[in-house]
């Protein structure tokens, strides 16, 4: 059986399936807390880093639509914010040398600071309120910066690349 056929099946998939996660850990949907970490993010970034494409960008926007879908919030925020996080990233990939699980490590705490200014812009235009940079430099980074580990030391030992 050839799995490369369901690799566009399978990446609609995840995007949809990370967004409904953070939609589900979203305070907007009844919880009260803030997300301790931002699974589409940590994706992307994932994503990006191990297979840059062009597909990386649409797997952002995807990921960031169903998550604004599933949160009811202003529609092409989390869209929006998640595309230029992975503009970014592809363009940093394009200008170093540097790869490896440090790259991709600066890569998520950058990306954590982007997408709340790319959302705050985005909310801004869209008249909501919006989220001022140093709520999210505490526990949601280090929020990001631990799953990421956790999921780039998954995807390596899978890869066999321990």
């Amino acid at each position: 059986m050839n799995l490369k056929k369901f690799r566009f099946v399978f990446v609609v998939l995840l995007a949809v399936g990370v967004g409904l996660i953070q939609a589900l850990a979203s305070p907007t949907r009844g919880g009260g807390i803030w997300p301790v970490f931002d699974l589409p993010l940590v994706a992307l970034v994932l994503l990006s880093t191990q297979h840059p494409s062009l597909g990386a960008i649409a797997f952002g926007w995807m990921a960031g639509f169903s998550q604004d879908l599933f949160t009811g919030e202003l529609l092409g925020l989390n869209a929006f914010s998640k595309m230029v996080v992975a503009v970014l990233v592809l363009f940093c990939l394009g200008w170093t040398e540097v790869k490896g699980f440090g790259f991709s490590l600066a890569m998520v705490v950058l990306g954590t600071f982007v997408e709340v200014f790319a959302g705050n812009l985005m909310a801004a235009l869209g008249g909501k309120g919006t989220v001022p940079l140093w709520l999210v430099s505490g526990h949601m980074l280090l929020g990001n910066v631990l799953l990421f580990a956790i999921l780039y030391l998954v995807v390596r030992r899978r890869d066999g690349r321990e």
